[in-house]
């Protein structure tokens, strides 16, 4: 404190109304000292205070010395928009994990479903099939959390294309919304017919996000990008559409970034992303779809790949018609 007056006094010199809210700003953290203390170790977990400050170095720390330049086969790679996109994919991490601590225990599968999408979809359908595999009396509430972490999926996407290529994210506009509209639909109907159902929640993480899963997200984008720049210098249009394809089997967050990122590079025009990214997002629901047949049984399976479909369905019709 005594030290940071000093600093204030030499700061109030140049600028003096700076210097006083400054001032003001360190008398409330300091009358709040105790509160806050408090909320940390009661509430705040070691691992939970070590992702935030993992998260805060990577963003105040790495982010500043990463080159901002396009390198690489073909110049594909931009260093700092990957690891742009491992901050966000932390940041969304930690907000998901936020998410399922503020709603209590008390919350209901579709609830948890939709958050822990925005973590991982594909993961999600397959803790949701697990719980409905154990617990069939469970199987209308965890279905609806399933096609719900699709919802989620698309609002992910638009969240992406609105940092990386604006312009990409108004031609999509149409079916992004068309297929958030399905999925919410469906899973508020399934929500509906299973209310006399008792939901309960999955198991909360422990940590807020996977540096590991993020890296790997990064890693698997760069050579995504580098394929995907080789297949349209090689082959056009047709080569970018399968590349995104195969991404898109994995991952189509990867997929989407990837191509936006060439947009953002002027290496292609928004109206030309649009089919590659749709491709991606309905060759990831065969992903989802194996998925809930593997872990949740024939049931939960049917019911899932019904919402599946509706979704990817409405997507594409947005496309079509507008």
């Amino acid at each position: 404190t005594l030290v940071f007056t000093v600093i204030l006094g030499g700061l109030a010199m140049t600028s003096a109304s700076l210097a006083a809210s400054l001032a003001v700003s360190v008398a409330i953290l300091l009358a709040a000292k105790e509160p806050i203390h408090g909320f940390v170790l009661g509430t705040v977990s070691k691992e939970e205070m070590i992702d935030f400050l993992i998260l805060a170095a990577a963003t105040l720390i790495v982010l500043p010395l990463v080159p901002n330049e396009s390198i690489g086969p073909f110049e594909a790679i931009n260093p700092r928009n990957l690891w742009l996109i491992v901050i966000f994919v932390m940041l969304i991490g930690a907000l998901g994990h936020l998410a399922l601590r503020w709603l209590g225990r008390r919350i209901g599968l579709p609830i948890v479903g939709l958050v822990s999408g925005f973590i991982s979809s594909i993961a999600t359908i397959g803790a949701m099939g697990t719980r409905a595999r154990e617990t069939p009396t469970l199987i209308g509430s965890a279905v609806a959390g399933a096609v719900l972490s699709s919802l989620a999926t698309i609002l992910q996407l638009a969240m992406l294309l609105a940092v990386i290529h604006p312009p990409t994210l108004r031609t999509l506009a149409a079916p992004l919304i068309l297929g958030g509209i399905a999925a919410a639909t469906y899973g508020l109907v399934v929500v509906l017919n299973s209310l006399h159902e008792h939901a309960t929640e999955m198991d909360k993480p422990s940590r807020s996000f996977s540096v590991k899963t993020a890296l790997i997200l990064a890693a698997v984008i760069a050579v995504v990008l580098v394929a995907s720049a080789a297949l349209k210098a090689w082959f056009g249009q047709t080569g970018l559409v399968v590349a995104s394809g195969v991404a898109g089997l994995a991952d189509v967050h990867a997929a989407t970034i990837s191509i936006a990122s060439l947009e953002a590079a002027g290496k292609l025009a928004p109206e030309n992303a649009a089919i590659p990214i749709l491709v991606a997002f309905s060759v990831n629901a065969i992903s989802k779809a194996v998925t809930a047949v593997v872990t949740g049984g024939k049931a939960f399976s049917r019911l899932v790949i019904s919402g599946l479909l509706v979704q990817v369905s409405a997507t594409w019709l947005g496309w079509w018609v507008f």
